[in-house]
């Protein structure tokens, strides 16, 4: 991608932004987010699990495109704890074939910036929530800060789960066969190695539909995952393709967003199906 494109996309993901907190605003404070949230859970009884995606928890206003403040993270948290039943990636993907009988969330990170042991890990630890963390196996020219294995291994202590992520963080649909599949079956193998843990799940690097298909998917089966997450937005159903799992991503939002966010209005088949049209999701 050139750097026209590359500043279009951020210019487009920062109005959607922009755009959705404006809307977040008129249904929060008019009332139709509850209204809502009554409705779907009290009439219809349907609940949503939901795959929540973070990147970086820092408090100096660096990458602002995808890192949240201490501050706004303990208060998603707090959030979260209150109104969801919080669980491990491991009993997310359980709950899955259960009825559900209250929203659940799980709460993923990709890439594996130092910040989400010396930030977020303090206050998932304090809050006794559980998180899953998607690691480069090695070394990558995109990231500097990452976690190092002692960290790594004091989170593992914790209820913080470790994930794949590839070795290097390609985009996985520019390789050929034979190289796609070292980066996600070769960074399994590392990680089992460093961790001594068996690893289960995989995050696509980038993560949207174009990054990744059915060819790529097929590569992480064969590498004997139980599963792989994406970065297209929306809740996670029974039927979901589990080598497919959408998420939603956050970024340092105001409260009244963030609740709006976690509400499933976004995904309801209207506003999705507008959204998927502007090329928004």
């Amino acid at each position: 991608m050139n750097e026209a494109s590359k500043h279009f996309e951020r210019a487009k993901f920062t109005t959607f932004w922009m755009i959705g907190t404006l809307v977040s605003f008129i249904l929060y404070f008019s009332g139709f987010v509850m209204v809502y949230k009554i409705i779907r859970k009290r009439f219809f009884r349907r609940y949503r699990s939901v795959v929540l995606m973070y990147h970086r928890i820092r408090d100096d206003g660096k990458d602002p495109d995808m890192a949240v403040s201490s501050e706004t993270f303990r208060k998603q948290l707090a959030y979260l704890k209150k109104h969801f039943q919080v669980v491990s990636l491991e009993e997310f993907m359980r709950g899955l074939e259960t009825k559900q009988v209250k929203d659940t969330v799980t709460i993923t990170f990709d890439d594996g910036y130092e910040d989400n042991y010396l930030q977020a890990y303090p206050i998932l630890r304090e809050l006794d929530m559980p998180a899953t963390v998607f690691l480069i196996s090695g070394e990558s020219d995109l990231y500097e800060e990452m976690l190092t294995m002692e960290q790594i291994r004091q989170m593992q202590q914790h209820k913080i789960l470790f994930g794949s992520h590839t070795i290097s963080h390609p985009i996985l649909t520019e390789l050929d066969r034979e190289t796609a599949f070292k980066e996600i079956a070769g960074s399994k193998r590392d990680l089992e190695e460093k961790l001594k843990n068996s690893v289960h799940f995989f995050a696509y690097p980038k993560g949207k539909r174009y990054h990744f298909n059915d060819a790529i998917k097929a590569l992480v089966k064969e590498a004997g995952y139980e599963a792989a997450f994406c970065t297209e937005n929306g809740y996670v159903e029974k039927d979901s393709d589990r080598f497919e799992i959408r998420r939603i991503g956050i970024r340092d939002i105001p409260m009244f967003a963030f609740k709006t966010r976690l509400s499933s209005i976004f995904e309801s088949r209207l506003i999705y199906s507008l959204r998927k049209l502007l090329g928004l999701t």
